[in-house]
Order: structure tokens, then sequence, then C-alpha cells
């Protein structure tokens, strides 16, 4: 057998990784659209909670509204706690109006401050409360 210049060892070394390259590229790319998903409504809902001092979002995944409407609470959170509910942001200052128009619940973030007392109010005037805490109200309209 002849033998092989320097130039060819190495080539043939770089060829034994090959097969192994394969298979880890395999890997990420089964396992990599999996990590990027959008988590669970359960996850989202207790993240949720968590930072809002809440148990409102775990109310909300657990009874899958089929629309909602976001009164100072980001749409986006409300669209990962039930992703089979439509979620509009509250707009024109008439947040409960929309919401009765929608046939949709409206999830209101009371603010801590002095708007609070004004806020509660003004989100109880709208309809009966599904849900009440000090933070958050989620009111089906009238």
């Amino acid at each position: 057998m002849p033998a092989l210049a320097p130039g060819q060892t190495r080539r043939l070394s770089r060829l034994r990784f090959v097969p192994g390259v394969r298979i880890a590229v395999a890997i990420g790319l089964f396992f990599v659209p999996a990590a990027c998903a959008r988590p669970s409504p359960q996850r989202a809902a207790a993240a949720a909670d968590a930072a809002y001092g809440t148990g409102a979002f775990t109310w909300l995944a657990a009874h899958d509204p089929s629309a909602l409407v976001a009164w100072d609470v980001p749409p986006r959170l409300l669209a990962d706690v039930a992703p089979d509910a439509r979620v509009a942001a509250a707009r024109d200052g008439r947040p409960c109006a929309q919401a009765a128009a929608a046939h949709a619940a409206l999830v209101v973030l009371v603010p801590r401050g002095p708007q609070a007392a004004a806020r509660r109010d003004a989100a109880l005037d709208c309809g009966v409360a599904l849900y009440r805490d000090e933070r958050v109200l989620i009111i089906a309209p009238r």
C-alpha cells in the first residue's frame, strides 16, 4: 500500500468527523423548534401571576375564554395565557363598550396609587366581576 502524503492524511482524518457532524445537526434541527415554541398557557399564566402579584391569569387559562379586551394589560400576555381567545387592546377611552360590542370579557389591570379606586369602580360599573382581586379584575360586560 503506498504511503499517504501529509495533505491526504489530514483530509482523511477530517472525513471521519462528517457522520458525527451530520448527527449533531440533525439533533439540533429537531430540538431547536421545540425550544422556540410558545410556552403552555398554564406556564405563561403562572409567570404572569408571579409578575403581577395576582391569580387572574391562572383563572383565565383554566376558563379558556373566547374573546378578551385588555385594559392596561399587554395583549400579548393575554394571547399567551388564552391562546384560543381573540384578544384586543382597549382603545378610544371606552373599554367597556368595546368589550360589550365584541362579546368579550374585559381584563382590567388596576394601577397602584390614587387612580386605583376610580379604575376599579369604572370596571365594576361595566358589568359583573368574574374574577376580582387587588390587582386585576375580569369583567363580563352587561
